[in-house]
């Protein structure tokens, strides 16, 4: 369904998939709450969910690797600088490529208020460079060590039998 939008839509009739895979897209939903709950909606009891998202304190959550050699750029600068040095730098007119700033404790949350069954939970990390860290303390200080070493969650959720 092109341009469907899970949060708002009602695309699909309720328990309509035994699978969902959802990979790198949650970190970009405007309205995650409501994706996560449409998700629960359209899972059939006993169904799955197989999600994967960029946790936004992560080192990589800028998606902007590959421009901005370093970590945490979307914590340490505004959108505007980010936005003004891919302008000079690569052409592009855009900042992050950000929409949510959830944090893993604000997934698990919403998946036990929505009623899922966590099966399994696995996260991709990068262990926190030091000297980096030491150098702008200031700033990535006012986050908790272990949100700031988390890049990935990956899990499998289930919506309970009746």
């Amino acid at each position: 369904m092109a341009g469907a939008d899970l949060a708002t839509d009602r695309s699909f009739d309720e328990g309509f998939f035994d699978r969902i895979y959802s990979f790198a897209v949650l970190e970009h939903v405007v309205h995650p709450w409501a994706v996560l709950n449409e998700l629960y909606r359209i899972l059939k009891p006993g169904g799955f969910a197989y999600l994967s998202a960029n946790l936004h304190r992560g080192p990589r959550a800028s998606h902007l690797y590959r421009e901005l050699f370093m970590p945490f750029p979307h914590l340490l600068f505004s959108d505007d600088v980010i936005r003004e040095f891919r302008r000079k730098n690569s052409g592009v007119d855009a900042g992050a490529s950000w929409v949510n700033r959830l944090t893993w404790s604000q997934y698990e949350d919403a998946f036990r208020q929505i009623g899922f069954v966590m099966h399994s939970l696995k996260f991709r990390e990068t262990p926190i460079d030091e000297p980096f860290y030491e150098r702008f303390c200031d700033i990535l200080g006012r986050y908790p060590r272990s949100d700031l070493t988390k890049d990935f969650f990956y899990t499998i959720v289930e919506k309970p039998k009746a």
